[in-house]
């Protein structure tokens, strides 16, 4: 079992890391989420073994992975918790700190890195490589949808629901381009929440009166607003043999449809209305 200077050498490593992770996040402008340094690297992961000594945690927004943030990490490491292993993840993509080096992937760096280090730099273009086939298509469609939330919150009343847009793909890189449609959903029903028969919901965000979409990018897509949402933003993909047709019910088993899709973007389409 871990024993208790352990699991008080995990508290103190979590609150330098916040502050330090904070300090670069703002002398680097990348914005922290409501206030919240929690809502921008999620939630810590960490070893559960003594002899691992690992905290591993999530960085949501691939610009805060600058050399500033890995310098101060590691001397975070080097001074206060030189058994420790720091490693920070953006998605898939991850790297380890210790209180000697900085490993990207199987490449080593033992003094600072900047951002013409050859290791960081791969890391870096591979990662964003990631983060556009991965997150690109997705941008492009809340950069589309983003004015016309509140129009569609207004149509969807306080208890209903309205479609926003429908493209023809989600992630075609992992998926295989199934169509999806964003439905937004009023706040009364939002409440009970909605399922789909025929489908699967992706995502769900929450939504400001204004048609602000909080948090678009972050792994938990949950309300972080201090107050209750104007309403939810929920992304549902369907088989191309539901013909645009989808039947939702709400958590008392009430039916709410059906959902009539009457035009489905194609990834062409979207990139001239968007460009």
């Amino acid at each position: 079992m871990p024993s208790a200077r352990f699991y008080h050498e995990r508290e103190q490593l979590a609150l330098g890391l916040d502050e330090v992770i904070r300090g670069c996040l703002s002398a680097d402008r990348v914005p922290v989420v409501n206030g919240a340094a929690e809502d921008v690297f999620g939630e810590y992961a960490i070893g559960t073994f003594p002899e691992r000594h690992e905290m591993r945690f999530f960085l949501g927004d691939l610009s805060a992975f600058t050399p500033r943030l890995v310098n101060a990490l590691r001397g975070l490491a080097a001074d206060q918790f030189p058994k420790w292993s720091v490693v920070p993840q953006f998605d898939t993509h991850v790297f380890t700190i210790t209180a000697k080096a900085v490993v990207f992937r199987d490449r080593v760096v033992r003094g600072a890195v900047d951002d013409r280090t050859p290791a960081y730099v791969e890391w870096l273009a591979a990662a964003r490589e990631y983060d556009a086939k991965r997150y690109g298509p997705i941008r492009e469609q809340l950069q589309y949808l983003r004015p016309r939330l509140s129009d569609a919150l207004r149509a969807a009343g306080g208890a209903g629901l309205a479609v926003a847009g429908a493209f023809d793909f989600y992630v075609p890189h992992f998926w295989g381009g199934n169509p999806v449609v964003w439905l937004v959903v009023g706040p009364a029903l939002a409440e009970t929440g909605v399922e789909v028969e025929a489908g699967s919901v992706l995502r769900t965000s929450a939504l400001t009166a204004s048609g602000f979409v909080f948090p678009e990018y972050t792994r938990r897509f949950g309300a972080y607003t201090d107050e209750p949402p104007a309403g939810r933003l929920v992304t549902i993909e369907f088989g191309r043999s539901d013909q645009g047709r989808l039947t939702l019910k709400g958590s008392d088993g009430r039916l709410v449809g059906p959902i009539v899709v009457s035009r489905i973007m194609t990834q062409k389409e979207l990139g001239s209305e968007t460009t």
